[in-house]
């Protein structure tokens, strides 16, 4: 049981990270309750987020688990606003546009 709360948890950090929506969500717990499996690798094996992106929010969770003083969304804000200036400058040097 205390496992599945943590893997919950795991889930709502990837939404709050932005990682996926609310239905990839409920499609990859579907797909965890009926193939089985951790609820990371089920997100990674659905190609939602990669073991990089887990492995980080992971690490998050566990180091706020702890105890330690940290902002976890911060941090996860943080990260995604350097991800998306990443993008943008890259989107700049090849010329591509969003969409």
């Amino acid at each position: 049981m205390k496992a599945r709360k943590i893997e919950s948890a795991l889930g709502q950090l990837c939404l709050k990270a932005g990682l996926m929506s609310r239905d990839q969500l409920h499609q990859a717990l579907a797909h965890q309750a009926a193939n089985g499996g951790r609820i990371g690798d089920v997100i990674v094996a659905l190609g939602l987020a990669t073991d990089e992106q887990i492995a980080d929010l992971v690490d998050k969770q566990i180091r706020w688990r702890k105890g330690k003083r940290i902002n976890v969304m911060e941090e996860i804000l943080s990260s995604n606003r350097a991800r998306v200036r990443s993008n943008s400058e890259e989107m700049e040097v090849t010329g591509e546009h969003a969409i």
